[in-house]
């Protein structure tokens, strides 16, 4: 029944598990989200000390191109112009 209200719950758990495994404690982690389009929609960002990704929030959260970063679910390139592009669109806003 709770998993069919938080449909996405386990969804996270199915990502971050392996991720974990594979990589132990890693740095802050993006992960790309995508629509039926196949454009990135969202960015997930879990960081280091955090217990689970959220999704990017360009007016709490900064992104630093020069900090070591994992890249998962879209080429490193196109997560990096999504995330400064999300920045300059909430500037504007």
């Amino acid at each position: 029944m709770l998993s069919a209200l938080l449909p996405n719950r386990g969804c996270q758990n199915n990502v971050m598990k392996p991720l974990q495994l594979a990589y132990g404690c890693f740095m802050t982690l993006y992960i790309a989200e995508y629509d039926d389009a196949e454009q990135i929609v969202a960015v997930w960002v879990k960081e280091k000390s955090s217990r689970s990704p959220r999704v990017f929030d360009p007016t709490k959260d900064t992104f630093d191109p020069t900090r070591s970063a994992e890249f998962f679910g879209a080429p490193k390139r196109e997560i990096e112009q999504w995330l400064i592009s999300a920045h300059e669109r909430a500037a504007v806003a």
